[in-house]
Protein backbone atom coordinates (compact mmCIF):
# COMPACT_ATOMS: atom_id res chain seq x y z
CA UNK A 1 0.00 0.00 0.00
CA UNK A 2 2.60 2.27 0.31
CA UNK A 3 3.97 1.84 -3.04
CA UNK A 4 0.37 2.59 -4.58
CA UNK A 5 0.55 6.10 -2.08
CA UNK A 6 4.12 6.86 -3.34
CA UNK A 7 2.93 6.37 -7.36
CA UNK A 8 -0.27 8.40 -6.39
CA UNK A 9 1.76 11.19 -5.24
CA UNK A 10 4.50 11.20 -7.48
CA UNK A 11 1.44 11.32 -10.56
CA UNK A 12 0.74 14.15 -9.63
CA UNK A 13 3.67 16.14 -9.08
CA UNK A 14 6.46 14.60 -10.90
CA UNK A 15 6.08 15.87 -14.52
CA UNK A 16 8.39 18.85 -13.83
CA UNK A 17 10.97 16.53 -13.61
CA UNK A 18 10.18 13.33 -15.19
CA UNK A 19 7.93 11.49 -17.42
CA UNK A 20 5.26 8.84 -17.07
CA UNK A 21 2.16 7.86 -14.84
CA UNK A 22 1.54 4.69 -12.96
CA UNK A 23 -2.42 3.91 -13.84
CA UNK A 24 -4.06 1.60 -11.94
CA UNK A 25 -6.70 -1.33 -12.96
CA UNK A 26 -9.18 -3.42 -9.92
CA UNK A 27 -11.86 -5.08 -11.54
CA UNK A 28 -13.28 -5.13 -8.05
CA UNK A 29 -13.78 -1.42 -8.08
CA UNK A 30 -17.66 -1.06 -8.53
CA UNK A 31 -18.02 2.05 -6.56
CA UNK A 32 -18.38 3.88 -10.12
CA UNK A 33 -15.75 6.51 -9.47
CA UNK A 34 -12.65 5.30 -11.92
CA UNK A 35 -10.17 7.57 -11.88
CA UNK A 36 -6.91 5.41 -11.98
CA UNK A 37 -5.39 6.08 -8.96
CA UNK A 38 -4.82 3.29 -6.46
CA UNK A 39 -7.80 4.44 -4.40
CA UNK A 40 -10.00 4.16 -7.36
CA UNK A 41 -8.57 2.26 -9.98
CA UNK A 42 -10.09 1.92 -13.54
CA UNK A 43 -11.94 -1.09 -13.69
CA UNK A 44 -10.88 -2.40 -16.81
CA UNK A 45 -7.39 -2.85 -18.38
CA UNK A 46 -8.59 -1.25 -21.54
CA UNK A 47 -9.24 2.10 -19.62
CA UNK A 48 -5.75 1.51 -18.04
CA UNK A 49 -3.95 1.68 -21.99
CA UNK A 50 -6.35 4.08 -22.99
CA UNK A 51 -5.45 6.57 -20.66
CA UNK A 52 -1.05 5.78 -21.26
CA UNK A 53 0.22 8.06 -23.16
CA UNK A 54 1.68 6.69 -26.30
CA UNK A 55 5.11 7.38 -25.05
CA UNK A 56 6.04 4.13 -23.73
CA UNK A 57 6.66 5.88 -20.14
CA UNK A 58 3.24 4.88 -18.96
CA UNK A 59 3.17 1.80 -16.51
CA UNK A 60 -0.86 0.13 -16.08
CA UNK A 61 -0.58 -1.96 -12.72
CA UNK A 62 -3.36 -4.73 -12.67
CA UNK A 63 -4.44 -6.33 -9.53
CA UNK A 64 -5.13 -9.98 -9.75
CA UNK A 65 -8.16 -11.45 -11.40
CA UNK A 66 -9.49 -12.77 -14.48
CA UNK A 67 -9.95 -9.76 -17.30
CA UNK A 68 -12.21 -10.78 -20.35
CA UNK A 69 -10.79 -8.63 -22.59
CA UNK A 70 -9.38 -9.83 -25.44
CA UNK A 71 -8.00 -6.45 -27.25
CA UNK A 72 -4.74 -5.10 -29.73
CA UNK A 73 -2.34 -3.25 -27.94
CA UNK A 74 -1.30 -0.66 -30.50
CA UNK A 75 0.52 1.48 -28.22
CA UNK A 76 3.90 1.18 -26.24
CA UNK A 77 3.12 1.27 -22.34
CA UNK A 78 4.22 -1.32 -19.52
CA UNK A 79 1.23 -4.36 -18.24
CA UNK A 80 2.33 -4.99 -15.02
CA UNK A 81 0.25 -7.56 -12.23
CA UNK A 82 0.61 -6.41 -8.76
CA UNK A 83 -0.38 -8.41 -5.89
CA UNK A 84 -0.34 -11.43 -7.46
CA UNK A 85 -1.87 -13.29 -11.44
CA UNK A 86 -3.70 -11.22 -13.56
CA UNK A 87 -5.04 -12.85 -16.89
CA UNK A 88 -5.77 -11.04 -19.62
CA UNK A 89 -7.83 -12.32 -22.70
CA UNK A 90 -9.83 -16.11 -22.01
CA UNK A 91 -9.65 -17.24 -18.37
Amino acid sequence: DQLDAIADASNSSRFGVATGRTRFVDRANTSGFYFGTSGLPYQTVANGINAATSTGSDIVLIRPGNYHEPQTITKAVTLRATRGNAVIGLP
